[in-house]
């Protein structure tokens, strides 16, 4: 019985391991100017999922997606939990992004794990104005943790939700 208890905490730790390494590897939604590319604080245009931001200062912060003029946006805030890259895979996208950068045959996913009880997630949506930029100003508070991430509708593939990349924020 003994053996047994250890074999299953092996195996069970193995494929712990094995699902952060997939996870780890996988590079996550890419952003390109013009169809999907977040920044915050104008930070890391043309990352992918999840780069770490840090430091971000305290106090009104610039949260920007650069896509097609007049495109509906919605901005994501996961406080108190991470990104995960490639999370949840959504239907590849047509429109000029990387091929098939997640594990699983998709350029783009929603990658805010929400799964934890002590996850709060916040949206607000906007219009991208007729330079193609979408945005809004939070004034952030010191030592808030978050990720963020946006989804939009795009003309180039009109009947897909188009992720961005995903960050986690941290304001010491």
């Amino acid at each position: 019985m003994h053996f047994a208890h250890h074999a299953r905490r092996i195996l069970s730790g193995l494929g712990l391991t094995a699902a952060l390494t997939l996870t780890a590897a996988a590079q996550g939604t890419t952003g390109v100017a013009g169809v999907n590319d977040y920044t915050v604080g104008g930070m890391i245009p043309g990352s992918s999922s999840c780069t770490l931001l840090f430091p971000v200062p305290a106090g009104p912060t610039v949260f920007s997606i650069n896509t097609a003029p007049g495109a509906p946006v919605v901005f994501f805030f996961n406080l108190n939990c991470p990104c995960k890259a490639c999370l949840f895979p959504w239907v590849p996208a047509t429109c000029g992004m990387p091929p098939l950068t997640c594990f699983t045959p998709s350029n783009q996913a929603f990658e805010l794990d929400t799964s934890s009880g002590i996850c709060t997630l916040l949206s607000a949506a906007t219009t991208a104005n007729a330079a193609g930029n979408a945005s809004i100003t939070i004034n952030l508070p010191p030592t808030i943790r978050f990720s963020t991430q946006g989804v939009l509708l795009h003309p180039c593939d009109a009947s897909n939700l188009i992720f961005t990349q995903a960050y986690n924020v941290s304001v010491p």
